[in-house]
Parts: structure tokens; C-alpha cells; sequence
């Protein structure tokens, strides 16, 4: 026992000097004992490009924490949340919706169509004053329509 612990020794000792061992040799050894070897960043910069990036993803709505739904982490609610504005549109259309109707094929088609249409006609004011003359305030009634029914029938028949 005396011996074995006498030669292990001498190995540990010589080991520690510089001398060769059976393992493989690790030069960077000392530095990256004394932490002069590692690479260190700019804790600064990190920083700022985490806190960037935490702010990208908040604004993605990806970044969200425990308990916390996508439309909380957000710093402004989505549009469809926004309260509707009091003013409101001015009356009358927009002018794009003016461009719109001016510039649409259909409409300019359409108004064609009324235009001939309305030569040989009479206006609508006397239209609907004509439509009102036909017809009775009260409804007819049974017989009275039944009368107008058959000579109606007569009259195709002659």
C-alpha cells in the first residue's frame, strides 16, 4: 500500500509539472480556466437587440405572456375594438364613391336606358299621380270583383 501510494505521487506531481500523461493535451487549458478565452459580447447591445425584438413580436401579437391573451399584449386594441368616431361621414356620397358611379359601365348603361325610355313617357310625378287615381282608397269587395271579372271575360270573348 505504502508503495502504490508512493508511486502515484510522483505521477500527480509530475503531471502538474508539464509532463506528458496518457490523455489528451489541452492546450486553451489555462485560459479557459482563468476566463480570459471566452468570447464575450456587448451586454448593452444583447440588450437593446432583445428588448427590439421582444417589441417586434408584441407588435406581431406573437409574444405573449402566461395568462395574458394576443389582444392584451398588444399596446393598441385592433381596429374592430375601436369605439365608431362620433362625427361620422359628411352626407351625401364621398367623392370616390362620385368617381365610382361616374366611371361605372353599368350605370353609364343603365342610363341610356332611362333616357329612352323616358322620351315617349310621361314623368314620374304623373306616373305615380296616375297610379294613385286607379287605385281605390278602400278595397273592392267581393262582388264588385267578380262583377268587373266577368266583363272583363265578355269582352275577350266579343
Amino acid at each position: 500500500k505504502k508503495a502504490r501510494h508512493q508511486n502515484s505521487l510522483p505521477e500527480l506531481e509530475a503531471a502538474e509539472a508539464g509532463a506528458p500523461s496518457s490523455g489528451p493535451v489541452n492546450l486553451f487549458r489555462e485560459l479557459l480556466e482563468e476566463g480570459k478565452g471566452v468570447i464575450r459580447g456587448n451586454k448593452e447591445y444583447e440588450e437593446e437587440k432583445r428588448q427590439e425584438k421582444e417589441r417586434q413580436e408584441k407588435a406581431l401579437g406573437i409574444l405573449t405572456y402566461l395568462g395574458q391573451s394576443a389582444a392584451e399584449a398588444q399596446t393598441q386594441p385592433p381596429w374592430y375594438q375601436l369605439p365608431p368616431e362620433q362625427g361620422g361621414p359628411p352626407p351625401g356620397p364621398a367623392p370616390d364613391e362620385k368617381i365610382k358611379s361616374r366611371l361605372d359601365p353599368l350605370q353609364k348603361h343603365l342610363g341610356k336606358k332611362r333616357q329612352h325610355s323616358g322620351e315617349g313617357n310621361c314623368s314620374r310625378k304623373e306616373k305615380k299621380e296616375g297610379s294613385e287615381k286607379q287605385r281605390p282608397k278602400e278595397p273592392p269587395s267581393l262582388d264588385q270583383l267578380r262583377a268587373g271579372r266577368l266583363r272583363r271575360e265578355a269582352a275577350e270573348r266579343a
